[in-house]
């Protein structure tokens, strides 16, 4: 008899993106447990402060109609030079590791706990994070700001997957199963999950409880279509959980850009003006060939703009399904 996918080792955290289809790898998750989680299965949601705000209505609701404590994180470090300055007074150029007694001092963890009310909306943990690479780039390595990009998508890294480990090494766990929301329609991503697994982690292995129960996305819909309530953002639409995030497509970034206009009176708003105000501080653009403040321009503009043949990318934060 093949056993319940749902029913998950422990220690474990559970990541919920705030998409549909973490949301229901999450409700399976109790449904298995009868609505009890394990003490130490934890569910998770890393807030970056770029999250649209229906995702985190959608995860505050989530939490009260499931009777589900979440914990909402979120990226929270300060760069310190005496955090990289060696025996013989010389700086090291390597991002330091948390060790036990980092984590244990809350204001040295480099995350903080925070609820639905108090969660960042304007992007301060991006930012935070933006600020610490700035500061030991310049200190420590001699370089300039940098940004995250397409091969290098720092804001995954940092604002998601180290700050939900910090988080479970704090509560003392050495090794975690983290549980992602792949469901068995999206191959690419799950091998990339499993050649993590292969290649070996010294924190955490993933585990795909819905690609082994066979879910699609028609799966994932179905079952929404059921519920009493559902994410606010409209699956066929362009919108994400990540605010105009740089791993879109140029066509659905100036189209996006191009609504919020329409809603502001053809003024900028402020979550676009974030982006450029990013690039600006930076010297440089989170996609090779384009610029937001380019694609603001675009937007202003009547130019017709075409499906754009750039492949999707794939991110932990996900889109309105995930």
């Amino acid at each position: 008899m093949q056993s319940n996918p749902y029913k998950i080792g422990s220690p474990a955290s559970i990541c919920f993106s705030g998409g549909r289809t973490s949301g229901k790898m999450l409700h399976e998750i109790l449904a298995a447990y009868e609505g009890q989680l394990p003490p130490d299965v934890h569910v998770a949601f890393e807030n970056t402060g770029m999250e649209r705000l229906e995702t985190l209505d959608f995860i505050h609701e989530v939490e009260m109609r499931w009777n589900v404590p979440v914990t909402w994180l979120e990226y929270n470090d300060q760069f310190d030079v005496e955090d990289y300055r060696k025996v013989d007074g010389t700086l090291a150029d390597r991002r330091r590791k948390y060790n036990a007694k980092d984590l244990a001092d809350p204001d040295r963890r480099g995350f903080k706990i925070v609820t639905y009310e108090t969660a960042s909306r304007r992007g301060e943990p991006f930012d935070a994070m933006l600020r610490y690479y700035r500061e030991f780039r310049a200190v420590c390595k001699g370089e300039s700001p940098i940004l995250p990009t397409v091969p290098s998508r720092m804001c995954t890294t940092h604002l998601k997957i180290k700050t939900n480990t910090r988080w479970m090494m704090s509560m003392g766990y050495d090794y975690f199963d983290a549980v992602q929301g792949i469901r068995f329609d999206e191959p690419r991503r799950w091998a990339k999950m499993m050649a993590q697994n292969n290649r070996g982690n010294e924190r955490y292995n993933n585990v795909l409880p819905l690609y082994s129960a066979g879910v699609t996305k028609s799966d994932v819909f179905k079952f929404w279509q059921e519920q009493p309530f559902d994410l606010r953002l409209d699956p066929e639409s362009y919108a994400g959980n990540c605010n105009l995030c740089f791993l879109k497509n140029t066509d659905k970034i100036v189209n996006l850009i191009r609504l919020r206009l329409t809603e502001t009176g053809g003024h900028v708003p402020p979550d676009v003006q974030w982006w450029i105000d990013k690039e600006a501080d930076a010297g440089m653009s989170f996609r090779q060939n384009r610029s937001y403040d380019g694609l603001v321009q675009i937007a202003k503009s009547s130019a017709f703009i075409p499906a754009s043949l750039e492949p999707s990318i794939d991110c932990l934060c996900g889109a309105a399904d995930d």
